[in-house]
């Protein structure tokens, strides 16, 4: 069996040549630092143990990404996956990194900051990194941007070899973001790497890509993905979740598989990442030091990381990016002016960003408690947290147009009306924060800007000026004319707070789980999706539901937050749907949400039911919608 080997920062190798046993460690010149071509320069023979950190098994199957259409699954995902230009006095070391926030980056610990802990690079301090997404064309740089990373990782682990990095930017508004898995791999699983190896445009190794029998060694997981140097840092996505399910870091000589740590360990050590969503949670600093990084002002193309890091500060005039400076540089002459505008403008216990939108003079502020069933008529929005929340909706227009509107400052005991007059609409979305801090679970993307605005439009947020971010979505209910939105309270379903369910019937229980009660003029026809313990996903189906009656399809205590189904009349059209599932005509269990006709299968559109984040239980009631 052939198979190549090399050092994870490594970057040539000639495909058509003969394998060879070993791969040097190969640099790049520290003056292409900031283009999309690098420069080749000197090298230096790597050689430490079993263990490298590359390997390509057998023929070699990583194949350019541009081989599949823009719209392509694998095209989508590697949209979020760049390359990490790592430029140290001793040269330019790329590897690959992933998005997993709108301001951060997964990479492995060996790239940074352990490039320094590297022998062969002989590198002492690391003077500037950057993020280069979009590349996905050999030569080409146009379509691609690059990003000013801080060198200092919020949170860190050289056992795991993971690094999260703050960038300086948005990256995500443009390149997306890759949801985390923290299942556990299963033997033979079938898996994709998209990275850049040798520093080349994007690769995606797919053919013979799996996971090894056994599939898990001494807390590692074993695949037969073939990489190549540059690869160390790129993400193991499970091809039926198409969720990053490890982080590749490692090969070796003697046996021909390749390694990577299971995101599973790194979820449950990371105080930043989430499972599933994909994003970074608020918490405190957790990487290593400044001076431990070997952090330098000096680089002889005329970069200096710190006189950059001022620059993107000063451009962006907003807290975080004063904070990436001043815990980069901490020596640096402008530090003195990052503290001040920190002290200034970043301590506030409520959000400064954003001005206060006034609500309609004719509005009486009620408490939180109100009856939604008995408030005045439009939207109103309680809080209930301790804090005052900065609030934001987005809705769609009478003329069908999306659109946005902020703020709203809500103190705590408050509420606000952000929709006056009767709902036309049933669903509607929102974003709230704490002193411009991040905001969880929102899955649906609005424009928004930092004073008081309404936007029409929620497409080229950036290319008109202003910021794309997430928002969650309220389901008033199908025919709620008035509605009341609390903040930090689980809500119950809005077609039980606004018209109570039938009484079940003698079969249906009354403890926990899901329940679907029909209060349509029609026998209707039920099937569901959810994701499962094992993180698979499952459709199952079909309960048939008489007028005024009631079945349990799911018993027991819910474990999600989100399930989905499928209503028909007489195997008739079902409305509302965009989550696609595996059916049969006849009764069902189908695992997998994927290859559905391939399997004899059809695939159909599910609606969604949000249970709320705490929910043991839920009734979800059909009903007619004119």
């Amino acid at each position: 069996m052939k198979y190549y080997v090399g050092h994870a920062l490594a970057l040539a190798m000639a495909l058509a040549s003969a394998p060879l046993a070993a791969q040097d460690l190969i640099g790049f010149d520290r003056t292409s630092f900031g283009k999309v071509v690098l420069s080749r320069s000197e090298s230096a023979g790597i050689s430490t143990d079993d263990r490298e950190f590359e390997m390509a098994v057998d023929s070699y199957n990583n194949e350019s990404i541009q081989n599949y259409s823009s719209d392509s699954v694998f095209s989508r995902m590697g949209r979020s996956v760049g390359r990490l230009d790592i430029l140290t006095d001793t040269g330019i070391f790329p590897c690959t990194a992933f998005i997993v926030d709108k301001k951060h980056i997964l990479t492995n610990y060996h790239c940074v900051p352990g490039i320094l802990d590297n022998e062969q690079a002989k590198a002492t301090r690391i003077d500037a990194v950057q993020f280069v997404a979009g590349y996905i064309q050999q030569g080409v740089d146009e379509g691609t941007s690059t990003y000013t990373v801080s060198p200092t990782p919020v949170e860190a682990d050289k056992d795991l070899d993971y690094a999260i990095l703050e960038v300086i930017g948005n990256p995500s508004a443009k390149y997306g973001m890759l949801a985390l898995s923290a299942r556990q791999p299963r033997d033979n699983d079938p898996f994709w790497i998209i990275g850049h190896p040798m520093g080349e445009a994007q690769r995606i190794s797919r053919e013979k890509c799996k996971a090894n029998s056994p599939s898990l060694s001494n807390n590692e997981l074993l695949h037969t993905c073939d990489t190549l140097p540059g690869n160390s840092g790129s993400p193991v996505i499970d091809a039926s979740m198409q969720r990053v399910i490890a982080l590749h870091h490692a090969g070796s000589k003697k046996a021909s598989v390749n390694f990577a740590i299971p995101m599973s360990l790194i979820l449950a050590k990371s105080k930043y990442l989430v499972a599933s969503e994909g994003t970074l949670l608020s918490g405190p600093t957790t990487g290593v030091s400044t001076s431990a990084l070997g952090v330098s002002g000096l680089a002889e193309n005329g970069k200096n990381i710190c006189d950059s890091l001022y620059s993107e500060a000063k451009a962006y005039a907003a807290c975080f990016a004063y904070r990436a400076y001043a815990n980069s540089c901490k020596s640096h002459p402008y530090v003195g002016f990052a503290d001040a505008f920190i002290d200034d403008n970043c301590s506030a216990p409520v959000a400064p960003v954003v001005a206060l939108k006034p609500v309609p003079e004719s509005e009486t502020t009620p408490t939180p408690e109100a009856d939604p069933t008995t408030a005045g008529e439009g939207l109103q929005i309680c809080n209930e947290t301790p804090e005052a929340q900065s609030v934001s909706i987005g809705y769609q227009g009478e003329d069908e147009k999306w659109t946005s509107e902020g703020w709203w400052n809500i103190d705590p005991n408050a509420c606000a009306t952000v929709v006056a007059g009767a709902l036309t609409k049933r669903y509607f979305y929102y974003r709230t924060e704490v002193d411009g801090g991040p905001f969880e679970g929102g899955r649906f993307t609005f424009c928004t800007s930092p004073q008081v605005y309404t936007i029409a439009g929620d497409s080229d947020c950036e290319a008109r000026g202003y910021e794309s971010e997430q928002f969650a979505q309220i389901d008033t209910g199908a025919t709620a004319k008035s509605f009341v939105f609390s903040l930090g309270v689980s809500e119950p379903s809005p077609v039980v707070a606004t018209k109570p369910a039938p009484e079940p019937d003698a079969t249906a229980t009354t403890g926990e789980g899901l329940r679907f009660c029909n209060e349509t003029a029609h026998v209707q026809a039920v099937s569901i999706g959810y994701q499962g313990e094992d993180e698979q996903w499952t459709s199952e189906g079909w309960w048939n539901l008489d007028q005024n009656k009631c079945a349990t399809v799911m018993a027991g205590d819910l474990k999600k937050r989100y399930y989905y189904y499928r209503a028909e009349v007489d195997g008739g059209p079902f409305e509302g749907g965009g989550y696609k599932f595996c059916t049969s005509p006849n009764e069902y269990t189908i695992v997998g949400d994927t290859n559905c006709e391939e399997r004899d299968y059809e695939r159909e559109d599910f609606a969604e039911i949000d249970t709320g984040p705490t929910a043991k239980s839920f009734v979800f009631t059909l009903v007619e919608v004119n």
